[in-house]
């Protein structure tokens, strides 16, 4: 997937009921979460848009936990991605790493209550 635009940064502490470690710049955010969705362009052309339910640090490197906002699709599953920076932008990659994307949904549940 490529990023296409970002309608806002889910790593507000008071969103997110200060759960986890964010950088200072996310700290700042004051976005809620809820409202927080992610536009990206698929391989084929279409417009998919992602629910950002979560944003947390897990071994000094930032990850968002989003979910497709198709709501006919309900085994839909979250997706981790990471969070880095290219040329000043954001840029988000999917975690393909099963290890990496199990410890970061490990801390998702603990922080989000969800054990």
């Amino acid at each position: 997937m490529n990023e296409k635009e970002e309608f806002g940064c889910a790593s507000s502490c008071e969103a997110c009921h200060s759960c986890c470690s964010h950088s200072p710049e996310h700290e700042e955010m004051d976005l809620e979460l809820e409202d927080s969705i992610l536009t990206f362009t698929d391989e084929e052309g279409n417009d998919v848009d992602f629910q950002i339910l979560d944003a947390l640090t897990v071994d000094e490197k930032q990850y968002l936990v989003v979910m497709p906002c198709e709501e006919d699709d309900e085994d839909a599953g979250v997706v981790i991605l990471e969070i880095t920076e290219e040329d000043g932008e954001e840029v988000y990659d999917t975690v393909i790493d099963e290890k990496v994307a199990e410890k970061v949904f490990e801390e998702f549940k603990k922080a989000n209550e969800l054990e």
